[in-house]
């Protein structure tokens, strides 16, 4: 992907903007563009990868930031890509979890109401909940200047709730035998 590892990257997951639940919410509501933006004019020095998820997202992203963001524009190896961020900011789900649980500082902007497992992990302090993109800008910068700390803060964390969890396959052979 071009990115250098002296320098910290900022990954950004847009909304699902087609999707019903999020029917009713607004362009604004929904955009990662206003934090984008704000987080290059206060630390250009960031990479940041932005993860859209249709063409029109692919366009307007091209349109707005002509190159000064890493835009994926086809299917990426999400953990590794997670592996090398500093900071994700998700205006999703599935992700902002993933990102959580592999030990990344993550931030959720999601402008829906959270699931279950969002408010689990908010409850266990493995994902921040924020919708004003002025405090999204402030939490990820925060976290970028105190990377290493942040992601061994979050690791730990993780670490402990993944020793908690049940094995699936263990559940699954369970359920598998009780039926057969």
């Amino acid at each position: 992907m071009g990115l250098h590892e002296s320098r910290p990257v900022v990954t950004v997951r847009t909304a699902e903007t087609f999707a019903a639940y999020l029917l009713g919410k607004t362009q604004e509501e929904t955009s990662v563009f206003p934090i984008v933006r704000k987080l290059l004019e206060k630390r250009s020095a960031l990479q940041i990868v932005v993860l859209p998820r249709y063409t029109e997202q692919i366009n307007a992203l091209r349109d707005s930031f002509r190159g000064r963001v890493t835009l994926c524009e086809s299917v990426v190896d999400g953990p590794s890509l997670v592996y090398h961020t500093a900071a994700f900011v998700g205006a999703g789900g599935t992700m902002n979890e993933e990102a959580a649980l592999l030990g990344v500082p993550t931030l959720s902007c999601y402008p829906g109401e959270p699931s279950l497992v969002e408010k689990c992990l908010i409850t266990k302090k493995l994902v921040r909940r924020e919708t004003d993109p002025e405090e999204v800008v402030k939490w990820t910068l925060k976290t970028v200047s105190k990377a290493e700390r942040e992601r061994k803060r979050q690791t730990e964390k993780a670490r402990r709730l993944l020793e908690t969890f049940e094995d699936p396959v263990d559940a699954v052979a369970r359920e598998v035998e009780r039926f057969a």
